[in-house]
């Protein structure tokens, strides 16, 4: 589970300057992404990220949701990942969260401006 924080201060800072793939494995992210966001801030020259039958802890209607995405997107406009070539999606039929992990990452162009997204869908 990555760790999660009520604000963007409060993050520790940990800086993956030579981080360049990144394997995210059945893994729980907040609906805020917050976990995920430092990762991608403080990895300047990830190539490659990928999520692994993650789940997104969804506790908030959708509309409530877009919103806070979009929120989110605007509190990083000092974050670039332009090195991040490939976002992989590897979901199982039926996984809820696939929809979440997509609007976050397109919800990011300018922070992502590179990046393209692959889905691989396994048994």
């Amino acid at each position: 589970q990555l760790l999660f924080y009520a604000t963007r201060e409060d993050l520790p800072v940990f800086k993956f300057e030579n981080l360049r793939s990144l394997l995210l494995d059945e893994c729980h992210i907040s609906d805020d992404f917050l976990g995920l966001q430092q990762y991608l801030h403080n990895s300047r020259n990830l190539k490659k990220l990928t999520l692994r039958c993650c789940k997104v802890l969804d506790y908030r209607h959708n509309k409530e949701m877009r919103e806070r995405l979009h929120k989110s997107s605007e509190d990083l406009v000092d974050f670039n990942c332009e090195n991040l070539r490939l976002s992989e999606i590897i979901y199982r039929d039926g996984d809820t969260s696939v929809h979440l992990l997509v609007m976050f990452l397109v919800g990011m162009p300018t922070n992502l401006p590179n990046n393209k997204i692959e889905f691989t869908k396994i048994d």
